[in-house]
C-alpha cells in the first residue's frame, strides 16, 4: 500500500506545475519497492515531494544535490520535517 505523502507536503500554489504530482510519485514508490532498491540519489529537491516517496519506500539515507536548495527554497521541507542537511 502507497502511503499518502503527497497532501502533507506543502507546495506553494505557485510552484504546483513545476513539482511532481501525486501519481509520478506513487509511481516512485511502486518501482522502488519492486526493485528493491536501497541506494538512492537524485538531482534537485525543491520541496521534497519525490525525496519523501523515495524515503518511505526505500527506508535508507536518500541522497540529494540540489544548489538551490537554500536559496530558492531556503530548505524549507528540509527544516519544517526535522531532515538534516549538509553544504559542500
Amino acid at each position: 500500500m502507497i502511503p499518502n505523502i503527497y497532501d502533507k507536503i506543502t507546495i506553494p500554489k505557485k510552484y504546483h506545475e513545476t513539482s511532481i504530482k501525486k501519481i509520478e510519485a506513487e509511481f516512485i514508490y511502486s518501482f522502488l519497492k519492486k526493485k528493491d532498491i536501497k541506494n538512492t540519489l537524485e538531482i534537485g529537491l525543491a520541496y521534497g515531494c519525490s525525496a519523501a516517496y523515495i524515503i518511505s519506500a526505500t527506508k535508507s539515507i536518500h541522497h540529494v544535490i540540489d544548489p538551490y536548495q537554500n536559496n530558492i527554497f531556503k530548505n524549507s521541507e528540509l527544516k519544517r520535517n526535522n531532515l538534516r542537511f549538509y553544504y559542500i
